[in-house]
């Protein structure tokens, strides 16, 4: 796969996303910052409250418990559709192609969401959480994709 200079590559998690563009291809590939996306903040799972799950009865003899739902786990669908609808504006600019790294959970959350415009930009979805790396071993990482 050849990464072409001009290329959006996307590193993203639940928390937050970055957008970088590739400058350079003279000497290994080279990435500016172009655009950071963060995730609202969510309040701790203690914060949200500690009561006892709804009840249900079903009968005269038997009881059970609803389920809670999960904010954290519906905040990170959010913003995985909203990081998809921003990638889709994004895509007109990708006509050298987008590259996606992101942990395999997350990726699939994304795809659901993903437009037709998107995946067609779509050069390769890599399923590594890479928002924690410095900016040269993210070169290295999408310089490795050409192997």
């Amino acid at each position: 796969m050849i990464v072409k200079k001009g290329a959006l590559v996307v590193v993203a998690d639940a928390s937050g996303a970055t957008v970088y563009k590739v400058a350079n291809r003279v000497n290994g590939v080279k990435l500016d910052d172009l655009e950071c996306i963060e995730n609202e903040r969510v309040p701790r799972t203690s914060d949200l409250g500690s009561e006892r799950p709804p009840r249900v009865v079903h009968s005269a003899t038997r009881r059970g418990a609803l389920e809670v739902r999960d904010l954290h786990d519906e905040a990170e669908r959010k913003f995985a559709q909203r990081l998809t609808e921003r990638l889709d504006d994004l895509s007109g600019d990708a006509r050298r192609g987008l590259i996606l790294f992101a942990p395999p959970r997350f990726l699939g959350m994304m795809r659901p969401h993903m437009s037709e415009r998107v995946r067609s930009a779509l050069v390769a979805e890599v399923p590594k959480d890479l928002m924690k790396i410095d900016l040269p071993s993210l070169e290295e990482a999408v310089g490795s994709l050409e192997a």
